[in-house]
C-alpha cells in the first residue's frame, strides 16, 4: 500500500468534505476536550445542542473546575454515562491546582488524568497540540478492518493491537489532528456500519473488502449479550401542580439525580410494592417505552397516579412544583417520561 497516496486522499477529501461541527471551530484544547468527552457512547446530532450549551455555561476549564455537581449533572443531563462529567471536572480541577490551569500536551501526561483513556489522550494532544498519536475509534477500526480484510473479532485482545499499530502506521505525523478527524469522518459519513458509499471513498483504490466486494460482512463483531428488564415509573402528581420526585442517594453513576418513582417488575402484571398499592387504586396506565443502559434493555410501563394528601408519599421523595423541575438534575428516564405527559422542560 502507498501510505503517502493515502494520506494525501484522505486529507484532500477531508478538507472539501468535512461537517461544519462545532468544536471544529475551537482552537483551545479544553473546548476540543469537551467535545472528545461528549462524543463517547453518544451521537454527533445528540451532542451538539449540549456542547453549545456547556460550554456557554462553562467557558473555561477554570469555570469546570469551580462548579458545583448538581449544576454540572444539571447540563448533562440526558447525555448519560455521568461518570464522564465527573471525571472531567476530577481532571479539570487537578489541572487548575497542580498545572497552573495549562492542559498537558503530552499524551503521557494526559494518561495520568481521570478519564483519559488512548483514545481521548491521543485525541486531544493530536487536534489541540499536533502530536502524532493515533485515534482508534469504532470508525477507525471499521475503516482498516475493511481496507486490510481484517476478518478477526474487533472485540480481541489481539484485534485491538492489530488497530492501534496499524493506525499508527498509517498517521500522517505532518498533520495528526486532521488526519485523525478524517478517518474518523471517513468511518462516519462514507465508510458506515450498513450500505457503505464505497463510490465516494477517496481511498477505495486501496480497499480489499470492495475488491472483494466483503464489505458487508467486516468488521468481524461478538454480538453482546442483552438483557431485558421491566419497570413501572410513577408519575405522581396533587392539587397544587407538584410532582413527586427522588434523588439518587446510592453509589451508582447516576448518584444525585432526580427521578421519579419506579421499581422493577420482575414479571409483568404482578402486584406492585406495598407503598404503591394505594396510589394504583387511582393509577391510570399511560403507555411505555424504552430505554437501554449499558448491556440492559429497559421497558417501562408508566402510571399517572393523582394525590390529594400531600403528606402520602413514597419513600425518600420530595413534592417538587412542575414550575421548578427543569432546574434539576434529571435521569434520562425521567426526562422521557415527562415529555411522554406532554410536558416542556
Amino acid at each position: 500500500m502507498d501510505l503517502q497516496l493515502l494520506r494525501k486522499k484522505l486529507l484532500n477529501w477531508y478538507s472539501e468534505n468535512k461537517r461544519d461541527l462545532p468544536w471544529r471551530h475551537q482552537k483551545s484544547a479544553y473546548a476540543i476536550w469537551l467535545s472528545e468527552i461528549m462524543l463517547q457512547q453518544t451521537t454527533v446530532a445528540t451532542v451538539i445542542p449540549y456542547y453549545l450549551k456547556f460550554l456557554k455555561k462553562f467557558p473555561t476549564i477554570e469555570t469546570l473546575a469551580h462548579a458545583s455537581e448538581n449544576e454540572l449533572l444539571k447540563e448533562w443531563a440526558g447525555l448519560g454515562y455521568y461518570n464522564r462529567i465527573r471525571n472531567f471536572q476530577t481532571a479539570a480541577i487537578d489541572i487548575v491546582e497542580n498545572k497552573d490551569g495549562h492542559i498537558p500536551e503530552s499524551y503521557d501526561e494526559l494518561l495520568s488524568l481521570k478519564g483519559f483513556g488512548p483514545y481521548t489522550a491521543a485525541a486531544v494532544s493530536s487536534i489541540a497540540f499536533n502530536k502524532p498519536h493515533a485515534c482508534v475509534d469504532g470508525n477507525i477500526m471499521r475503516v482498516i478492518s475493511r481496507v486490510n480484510l481484517f476478518k478477526e473479532s474487533i472485540h480481541l485482545t489481539q484485534s485491538k493491537k492489530y488497530f492501534f499499530e496499524t493506525a499508527e502506521t498509517w498517521i500522517d505525523r505532518d498533520n495528526p489532528g486532521d488526519f485523525n478527524q478524517a478517518m474518523m469522518e471517513l468511518g462516519a459519513i462514507v465508510c458506515t456500519p450498513k450500505n457503505p458509499k464505497c463510490d465516494e471513498c477517496p481511498i477505495s483504490i486501496f480497499c480489499q473488502a470492495k475488491k472483494y466486494n466483503r464489505q458487508q460482512e467486516l468488521p468481524t463483531k461478538i454480538k453482546p449479550n442483552y438483557s431485558t428488564i421491566m419497570w413501572d415509573c410513577f408519575f405522581i402528581t396533587n392539587e397544587n401542580n407538584f410532582i413527586l420526585l427522588r434523588q439518587r442517594k446510592d453509589k451508582s453513576v447516576m448518584k444525585n439525580m432526580w427521578e421519579i418513582p419506579y421499581y422493577e417488575n420482575k414479571k409483568p402484571n404482578i402486584k406492585s410494592p406495598v407503598e404503591y398499592n394505594q396510589l394504583l387504586l387511582k393509577a391510570e396506565r399511560k403507555g411505555g417505552f424504552s430505554h437501554a443502559i449499558m448491556n440492559e434493555r429497559i421497558k417501562i410501563q408508566l402510571w399517572v397516579c393523582w394525590q390529594h394528601d400531600a403528606n402520602n408519599r413514597v419513600t425518600d421523595s420530595e413534592w417538587v412544583p412542575l414550575d421548578k423541575i427543569s432546574t434539576l438534575p434529571l435521569t434520562t428516564v425521567t426526562i422521557k417520561a415527562l415529555r411522554k405527559m406532554n410536558i416542556t422542560l
